[in-house]
């Protein structure tokens, strides 16, 4: 579904009439086309290669995976507790959450916005 929305946008970018069709082309294009193989791969090889390499053989003995595992669960009770945590004290969560939208204004409305940045000139080095 994501790649579909994706190709549904940036298919109609390549398209657009103008400067701005030509500034956003070859990068509509790029992206559209990388979804596309993406979407492919993902509902034709990585399901066989998944059902190859993921067979179940028992507990691994390995010591970096149980020293991966010791540190993802780790790393998962730390973020269950935070979660917990932020849940117990909604409005200093809430506080966050609006004081990163007050600072994504402010930094909106500081920084200049032109169609194209002054630092280009319009000279092309070969």
């Amino acid at each position: 579904a994501t790649s579909a929305v994706l190709g549904a946008v940036f298919v109609p970018v390549a398209f657009l009439p103008g400067i701005t069709g030509q500034l956003y082309r070859q990068f509509a294009l790029t992206i559209a086309i990388s979804v596309g193989l993406s979407a492919f791969n993902s509902l034709t090889l990585t399901p066989a290669l998944s059902a190859w390499l993921l067979r179940y053989s028992g507990p691994s003995e390995f010591f970096l995976f149980r020293r991966f595992n010791a540190v993802f669960e780790w790393a998962r009770n730390a973020y269950s507790h935070l979660i917990r945590r932020m849940i117990e004290a909604r409005r200093f969560a809430l506080g966050l959450f609006l004081g990163g939208i007050v600072m994504t204004w402010a930094l909106f409305v500081r920084v200049p916005q032109t169609f194209l940045p002054v630092e280009d000139q319009g000279y092309f080095f070969a």
